[in-house]
């Protein structure tokens, strides 16, 4: 057995590691769907806020398993994408694979390691905590939620606050109107700059994108934003799924959060869409405003991190 590292100039192996991470993908219920062009893109580029790592493990020149690790040198814990088969979970392979990407952590001064945020079936999280991945103390479980379309409320009027759609950030809403309400609610500790990163980051990675906007009438201020992107995954169903519902702390508790849901449910009814997801964490409060809006628990799925020692 031989573990290098990805050569990114090798197109023969470019092409067996994607057909490796599709048929991994299609265990995991939330893998979106991408070409050999786009899974290149997104998951090995290295590109500003974004550092890639791959190992590839051979056995006899076939490929048996990679880990991609994305060291986010913005943010302390990179990310693990562990793309192994089931049935060799147990082998050498995996643990030695494993073993290569945390010591690289480690190299690069990192203290913890996070499984990159895809559900995967339960044979993988046994196989991570025999290998010394614990549960996050902040996130110990996600939750990925589900909404049927069928039958919706209106949208309801909110005094003083204009609520509508944008497809891009490049009119009349811009990237830097939603990163500023990013920083209000959640990262204070961010810059705009950033934040705009994240959604030029997310813009490349997706083709269609849907922004319900809460804007003040008076001011034209931004205070609020639903981002729903609509995807095919990898086992094969077409989904609409919200992956950012944001208002900033002082206009929080006046239905804005609702009244933005429920006009991204009926943007994605309106595509053709049957159902929402939203993916979220068994600590996050706001889960009280999605089951409020109709949103189910469909699964839960344990957080894992291996925290590296000195």
């Amino acid at each position: 057995m031989k573990i290098k590292r990805y050569d990114k100039e090798n197109r023969a192996a470019l092409a067996e590691l994607y057909s490796l991470w599709r048929e991994v993908a299609k265990e995991r219920p939330n893998a979106i769907d991408k070409d050999i062009e786009q899974f290149e893109k997104v998951d090995l580029k290295t590109f500003t806020g974004k550092d890639v790592k791959c190992f590839l493990a051979r056995d006899e020149g076939e490929l048996m398993g990679a880990c991609i690790l994305d060291l986010r040198p913005k943010v302390a814990n990179p990310y693990l994408n562990f793309l192994v088969q089931k049935e060799r979970l147990e082998s050498e392979i995996s643990k030695e694979l494993l073993k290569k990407s945390i010591k690289l952590c480690k190299e690069k001064g990192k203290s913890e390691v996070v499984l990159s945020p895809n559900i995967y079936p339960q044979e993988f999280i046994e196989f991570f905590k025999g290998q010394g991945f614990k549960k996050r103390d902040q996130y110990p479980s996600g939750l990925w939620m589900k909404k049927s379309l069928e039958d919706l409320s209106e949208v309801q009027t909110l005094e003083g606050i204009d609520i509508f759609e944008v497809m891009d950030l490049e009119g009349t809403i811009s990237a830097k109107d939603l990163a500023e309400v990013q920083v209000d609610y959640a990262n204070p500790n961010y810059e705009v700059e950033e934040i705009i990163d994240e959604f030029e980051k997310l813009d490349r990675e997706q083709d269609e994108i849907s922004y319900s906007i809460a804007k003040l009438e008076e001011t034209g201020e931004v205070v609020g934003y639903s981002r729903t992107i609509f995807i095919d995954l990898v086992r094969g169903d077409n989904i609409a799924q919200n992956v950012g519902l944001v208002v900033k702390e002082e206009h929080r508790n006046k239905s804005i959060g609702g009244s933005l849901l429920l006009d991204s449910f009926h943007r994605a009814k309106e595509r053709g869409n049957e159902k929402m997801y939203i993916s979220t964490h068994s600590n996050n409060p706001a889960q009280k405003l999605y089951k409020r809006v109709g949103f189910e628990v469909e699964r839960e799925f344990s957080n894992l991190s291996y925290q590296i020692s000195e």
